[in-house]
């Protein structure tokens, strides 16, 4: 169906098009829709497919939204593309899904004087919002919610709306709206001090920590022209970057008053050309051949096959001394001095990271521009290999936020996943702050670990959590540590399964107000411990000083040993259960007081 060319004003709605149990190619365009309840509203209901191009219409003045895009059941594809949406009472434009899967691409619309947003989008794909002007509506700018990770809001003159914000990110995942231009007042609030920080009118992970971050950097000092010819930009990596890996990622977004057909990539400054993945925001990865600096550019070939001439591109430097910041390490590194994380970095089997004593490690506060992990909008260590942090006491290795005003959950935690050889991680002198969680070991084969003399604080979960499975013989040497001040257990240990053993010693640490236990030994499913908890101080933690916990192991003998341990002013002090189970327990020579039990055994079925 084509629908292009009318004047519709003073009906009901304006431009109404449904699609039930249907496929359907649908363009709206070159329409003038005004004095209606909705301008233009499109929806789905039972649809296989709905693909749908609503572009060059004029929709003023209506009394609902100005252009409405609505899946209820089925797939749909909708670009709305270089519209002019004003003085509507609702919305400017919604875009909203109930069961279906939707992926909007909104870009060349000019969105104003609206009563409601300027955009409402509510999808379960990545919107793409480029190359827009939307300012002076009364409610906010852009609203964006229930989309999967990977919205990209770039080359934008968003500013001057009188809601709250100029965006709000209410998904759980991140944005990357770099690249925008907000107005003089927050352009000056983002260059005042450090980045990133709270932005008073971008509502994210700063204002709830359930939402994802807003990437604002880098953003436009002056309005951004919304282009009449075929665009590409490269966001990904930055002009003049440096990085150690010969792999390039490049990424960028692309917009056509005709549409996008595909993008190119040159890694070469235009002697080769390749064909990028995606249209609208695109991707293309490179091995650059050495060390060297190397320009990058791009252009578009639009849907009328006009072949965009190329801007200016960017430029990387490849230089192997680097540490590598944010991917994955290729061979062994050493670290020194100050090195700060811009996304997750992962150690992958086989490969050792070593830190200097001294070195100082700081994650960018709720960043991760991998956008990976376990949480998208904040950067972790991820160790599958080796890690060897060993500091002194007159030189310690500190992990910590990279914000001028710390807190906890700043960044998301160090992390051995899989772990698969002994000794894979080795902490002495270390500290570990302003994290969701502190150290957390998910050991599937044979697995050593050793931390020593080191702080773990201020962090929204377990100081340490270590669990085994699989029949991994886990080895634990966690002695001479502060580990304090954390929301969750101060050193949580777990093993389960059949030939699953943990053995080793939690001993001579101080573990003090943390949210959950102070120390917890738990073995499950036939698994089997031989512990010792001893000579540690224990204080003040919300439940359990000790918590031994014996569960289901049944003829399998663990052998605990809680000896010396000061233990007050805890729930109960040491709580030993054994469920079902066959357990050896020595509890001697503690001094246990302030709690509401002192020493507490029970066996359940054992």
């Amino acid at each position: 169906l084509n629908l292009a060319g009318n004047t519709v004003y003073a009906n009901a709605r304006g431009i109404y098009c449904r699609s039930y149990r249907s496929t359907l190619n649908l363009d709206v365009t070159d329409n003038q829709a005004y004095q209606n309840t909705n301008g233009i509203y499109i929806t789905n209901d039972h649809s296989y497919t709905l693909n749908t191009l609503v572009a060059g219409n004029t929709v003023h003045d209506n009394t609902q939204q100005g252009i409405y895009c609505r899946a209820y059941k089925g797939t749909v594809h909708t670009e709305i593309r270089g519209n002019t949406v004003y003085s509507n009472t609702g919305h400017g434009v919604q875009v909203t899904r109930s069961y279906s899967s939707i992926h909007p691409v909104i870009t060349l619309n000019t969105i104003y004087d609206n009563t409601g947003k300027g955009i409402q989008c509510t999808a379960n794909n990545p919107a793409d919002i480029l190359f827009n002007n939307i300012h002076s509506n009364q409610d906010n700018g852009i609203y964006i919610n229930d989309s999967g990770p990977g919205s990209q809001v770039s080359y934008n003159n968003i500013n001057t709306n009188s809601g709250s914000y100029e965006l709000e990110n209410n998904n759980a995942t991140s944005i990357d709206a770099g690249f925008n231009y907000w107005g003089d007042a927050l352009t000056q609030e983002m260059a005042a001090g450090s980045n990133p920080k709270n932005i008073s009118r971008i509502f994210d992970i700063y204002d709830d920590s359930t939402k994802g971050t807003v990437y604002y950097s880098p953003w436009m000092t002056s309005e951004v022209t919304l282009p009449d010819t075929s665009v590409s930009k490269i966001t990904a990596p930055l002009d003049g970057n440096a990085q150690k890996s010969r792999q390039v990622d490049i990424k960028g977004i692309a917009v056509s008053p005709n549409g996008v057909d595909y993008v190119e990539v040159s890694p070469d400054g235009g002697v080769t050309w390749y064909r990028a993945q995606g249209t609208h925001t695109w991707s293309y990865t490179h091995e650059m051949p050495g060390n060297g600096t190397y320009p990058i550019l791009s252009r578009v070939i639009d849907k009328a096959s006009n072949i965009e001439s190329p801007g200016t591109g960017v430029q990387v430097t490849i230089d192997s001394t680097l540490p590598t910041t944010t991917g994955s390490l290729e061979a062994d590194e050493t670290w020194t001095g100050d090195v700060t994380l811009t996304g997750d970095v992962t150690v992958p089997e086989g490969i050792t990271l070593t830190l200097s004593p001294g070195t100082k490690i700081q994650f960018l506060a709720f960043s991760d521009d991998q956008g990976a992990g376990e949480n998208t909008s904040r950067s972790e260590l991820i160790v599958n290999g080796t890690l060897d942090a060993q500091g002194t006491q007159a030189s310690p290795i500190v992990f910590t936020s990279s914000s001028a005003t710390p807190d906890k959950g700043d960044w998301y935690g160090i992390r051995v996943s899989n772990a698969t050889d002994n000794n894979t991680l080795t902490l002495d002198y270390c500290t570990i702050e302003y994290s969701t969680l502190g150290l957390d070991i998910r050991a599937t084969a044979d697995t050593g670990i050793q931390v020593t003399h080191t702080t773990i604080t201020q962090t929204q979960g377990n100081g340490i959590y270590l669990y085994g499975e699989n029949g991994a013989a886990v080895t634990a040497d966690i002695s001479n540590n502060q580990i304090t001040h954390n929301d969750g257990h101060g050193v949580y240990t777990y093993i389960r399964g059949t030939s699953t053993s943990l053995a080793g010693t939690i001993g001579q640490s101080t573990l003090a107000h943390n949210g959950g236990y102070g120390a917890h030994v738990h073995i499950r499913d036939y698994a089997q411990a031989n512990m010792d908890v001893t000579g540690n101080t224990i204080h003040n933690n919300t439940d359990n000083g000790i918590h031994a916990y014996a569960q289901d192991t049944y003829t399998v003998i663990s052998e605990l040993n809680l000896a010396g341990n000061t233990v007050y002013a805890n729930a109960r002090g040491i709580y030993c259960r054994s469920y079902r189970s066959t357990l050896n327990l020595d509890v001697t020579d503690n001094q246990a007081y302030q709690n509401t039990n002192g020493i507490y055994i029970t066996n359940d079925h054992s």
